[in-house]
C-alpha cells in the first residue's frame, strides 16, 4: 500500500516543482538582466569618476602654475617700479645740475658785459656750453631708460592682467564669450551629457552652458568634470521642455551667467603724458612723455661757438670733474601675447 502512495507523492512533488519553475523563471531572468545592467552602469560610473579625478588633478596643477606665473609677474612689476623710481631720481639730479650750469652761464654773460677781455670770456663760455650739452645728453639717456622701464612695466601689467583673468575664470566658472561646442553623447537616465571640448578649449568646472538647436535654447547644463579633450555636464532640471530632450549633435554655448566678459580684470590705464612746454626745450614738463618726442636742444648747446680765425686761442677746460657718459639703455622687450584664451 505504501508503494503506490510513495509514487503518487513523488508525482505530486514533481508537478509542484515544475509549476514553481514555470512561475519563477521569468522573475529570475528579469532580475538577472537588471543585475547585469546595474553592473555595466557601475563600471561606466567608476570609469567616469577615475577620469574626473585625473582631470581635477591636472586642473590643480594648472592652477598652481598660473599662481606661480602671477607671483613672478608681480615680482617683475615691483622691480620695474623700483627701476623707474631710480631713473626719476637720476633725472632730477641731472636737471638740477643743468639748472646750475644755466645759472653759471647767465652769470658769465653778465661778466662779459662788464669786462673787455672777450677772448677769455668766450673760451669760458664755450666750456660752459659744452658742459650744458653733456648734461642734456645725460638727460636724454635717462629719458630713454625711463621709456624702457615703462615698456617693461606695460608688458608686466599685461601678463598680470591675463594671469588674474584666467585665475578668476577658474574660480568663478567663467569662460570666453565666443566658446561653442557640440554634444557628443547623452545619458537621459543619469541626467548628464558629454561635450566635445575639454580644458584645452578653456572649459572649466561649474561653467553654465546653453544647449541650442536651430537657434533656440532647448536646455541648460552645468560642467561637472573636465578632461583634456572632452567634458561631462549635468542637465539642469526643469530647463528641458516636457516631451523634448537634448540629443547628440546639439550646439552648446556660454550662458550669460558664465560669460568671462563680466569678470574681466583690467590693468589701470596709465595717465596721459603732458606735452612739453615750448619755453623749456631742454627738459619736458613730464619725464614720462612718449619716447621719440625728444625736445630740441638749445642752439648754442649743439653748435658751440669757436673763436675768430684772426685771434686763435686754446680752449681752457672748466674746473671740476668731468661727468661720465651715460650708459646705453636696454632695448624695451617686445609685448608677449596673453595665453590661456
Amino acid at each position: 500500500m505504501w508503494k503506490p502512495l510513495s509514487i503518487v507523492s513523488g508525482i505530486a512533488l514533481l508537478a509542484a516543482g515544475g509549476i514553481s519553475y514555470v512561475m519563477v523563471r521569468p522573475v529570475y531572468v528579469s532580475e538577472r538582466l537588471q543585475t547585469q545592467y546595474a553592473e555595466k552602469n557601475l563600471k561606466s560610473a567608476q570609469k567616469l569618476e577615475a577620469d574626473a579625478k585625473v582631470a581635477e588633478k591636472k586642473a590643480e596643477e594648472e592652477l598652481k602654475r598660473l599662481q606661480s606665473t602671477l607671483t613672478k609677474a608681480q615680482s617683475d612689476k615691483a622691480a620695474a617700479v623700483a627701476e623707474k623710481e631710480a631713473a626719476l631720481k637720476v633725472l632730477e639730479e641731472a636737471k638740477a645740475a643743468q639748472d646750475a650750469a644755466d645759472k653759471e652761464l647767465a652769470g658769465m654773460k653778465e661778466q662779459i658785459k662788464g669786462f673787455g677781455n672777450l677772448e677769455t670770456m668766450t673760451t669760458e663760455l664755450n666750456s660752459l656750453k659744452a658742459k650744458s650739452a653733456e648734461y642734456t645728453n645725460q638727460i636724454e639717456g635717462v629719458k630713454n631708460a625711463i621709456a624702457s622701464s615703462l615698456a617693461r612695466k606695460a608688458n608686466t601689467d599685461k601678463l598680470i592682467t591675463n594671469a588674474k583673468r584666467i585665475e578668476l575664470w577658474q574660480r568663478s566658472g567663467s569662460m570666453p564669450d565666443n566658446f561653442t561646442s557640440r554634444v557628443t553623447a547623452v545619458n537621459q537616465e543619469w541626467g548628464f551629457v558629454t561635450l566635445a571640448a575639454g580644458n584645452g578649449s578653456s572649459v572649466v568646472n561649474q561653467a553654465k552652458l546653453d544647449v541650442t538647436r536651430g537657434g533656440s535654447v532647448i536646455g541648460r547644463v552645468v560642467v561637472t568634470h573636465v578632461n583634456p579633450t572632452n567634458s561631462v555636464a549635468e542637465i539642469v532640471p526643469g530647463t528641458v521642455a516636457p516631451g523634448d530632450a537634448i540629443l547628440p549633435g546639439d550646439r552648446v554655448s556660454v550662458s550669460d551667467a558664465s560669460r568671462g566678459s563680466r569678470r574681466n580684470v583690467e590693468a589701470p590705464a596709465p595717465s596721459a603724458p603732458a606735452a612739453p612746454k615750448p619755453s623749456t626745450p631742454a627738459v619736458p614738463s613730464d619725464p614720462f612723455a612718449t619716447p621719440g618726442e625728444t625736445p630740441a636742444a638749445p642752439p648754442d648747446a649743439t653748435t658751440p661757438q669757436t673763436p675768430a680765425p684772426e685771434t686763435p686761442a686754446p680752449e681752457t677746460p672748466a674746473a671740476g670733474p668731468t661727468e661720465p657718459a651715460p650708459e646705453t639703455p636696454p632695448t624695451p622687450p617686445a609685448d608677449t601675447p596673453a595665453t590661456g584664451n
